[in-house]
């Protein structure tokens, strides 16, 4: 299991969200699961723009 991992709320109108809901279904996938898809996506299409990302996790983005 991956060591970081945090839920983050996520307000959305209910026609983006009924959207996602028919995506994720269509693939196989829970809405999570199909919304952490397309940011791994959106991630490395960023990276294939723009270079790797310098991520310090423990002092940036590790919240307790």
């Amino acid at each position: 299991m991956q060591k970081y991992i945090h839920s983050y709320t996520l307000r959305v109108n209910w026609r983006l969200l009924a959207e996602f809901r028919y995506i994720a279904d269509y693939n196989g996938r829970s809405i999570n699961k199909e919304i952490v898809q397309c940011m791994r996506q959106y991630a490395r299409a960023f990276e294939e723009k723009l270079g790797k990302m310098d991520l310090d996790f423990e002092s940036k983005y590790q919240h307790s």
